[in-house]
């Protein structure tokens, strides 16, 4: 560290202000511990720093994840609400489905009976 040197003050009261060698080293040991604080101060900073720049990656990761989730959400929804049109689809005609089924029932109970009639009359059992 330079050397200070002080030169005298010309002072109206003519009194010489220059700081003495003894106030040079309690100067001189005050700004050392100055920059000893200033030093770590500076380090404890870099460490934080580092901490944020960690936990920001991780919230930018989480933002990534949460983001994909998102669409994916909205491509079920998507899906599901074809499933649910489709549904409604079929739930109107249900009821035009069992008209149908039960003529198709009957429909077929009665070639089956016209059948048994006929072995009936074939066989000879009948009448």
């Amino acid at each position: 560290m330079p050397e200070l040197n002080f030169q005298p003050i010309e002072r109206r009261d003519g009194i010489d202000r220059r700081p003495s060698p003894e106030c040079d080293s309690r100067i001189d040991a005050k700004i050392a511990a100055i920059r000893h604080d200033l030093r770590d101060d500076i380090t404890e900073i870099r460490l934080t720093l580092k901490e944020l720049s960690l936990s920001l990656t991780k919230l930018v990761l989480l933002e990534e994840r949460q983001t994909q989730q998102l669409a994916a959400m909205e491509r079920i929804f998507k899906a599901l609400e074809k499933i649910e049109g489709r549904v409604s689809v079929l739930e109107t005609k249900s009821p035009q489905q069992d008209r149908t089924s039960a003529w198709v029932d009957r429909g077929v109970l009665g070639v089956l009976m016209m059948v048994f009639m006929y072995a009936v009359n074939k066989l000879g059992l009948g009448s």
